[in-house]
């Protein structure tokens, strides 16, 4: 399957996004999947363009927090919804979350971390826990931004 074409399926089945997918191609670079406004001509050499999607961990495509971010309000299968205590525990503390049976509204793989209201980045679902995936630098400043 092209890489476009698995992006887009992968987007689709994983998260229930298709609006940005009328809007946008992806570009392959490096294992890295960009997206990029459909219309936008790509010549000449460059080193990037458009927003970082999707990695290919070799397992499968992990997104990216900023795309997360970016198709966050078309996000409409396995979102996490997490409390301020959880987003302690999980994003800044580092820790796995313990998920019971009345919790466990995702898919095992890759979810979006939602905070009231907001995506703010990627999480891992194995089996009955949680893990976060959004860079430390990245929980740093949300960290600050929201104990503030």
């Amino acid at each position: 399957m092209p890489s476009s074409k698995r992006c887009e399926t992968y987007i689709k089945e994983r998260f229930g996004v298709e609006k940005i997918l009328r809007e946008y191609n992806f570009v392959e670079r490096s294992g890295d999947y960009w997206i990029i406004p459909e219309n936008m001509e790509v010549t000449g050499e460059y080193i990037t363009t458009g927003i970082r999607a999707l990695r290919d961990t070799g397992v499968g495509l992990k997104p990216t927090t900023y795309f997360l971010q970016v198709v966050g309000e078309d996000i409409s299968k396995n979102v996490f919804k997490l409390d301020r205590t959880s987003l302690k525990k999980m994003v800044f503390e580092r820790e796995k979350i313990r998920l019971n049976q009345c919790e466990d509204k995702v898919e095992n793989g890759y979810v979006a971390l939602e905070f009231m209201g907001e995506i703010i980045g990627c999480g891992l679902k194995k089996n009955d826990g949680l893990v976060t995936q959004i860079p430390k630098g990245r929980a740093k400043i949300l960290e600050e931004l929201i104990l503030d």
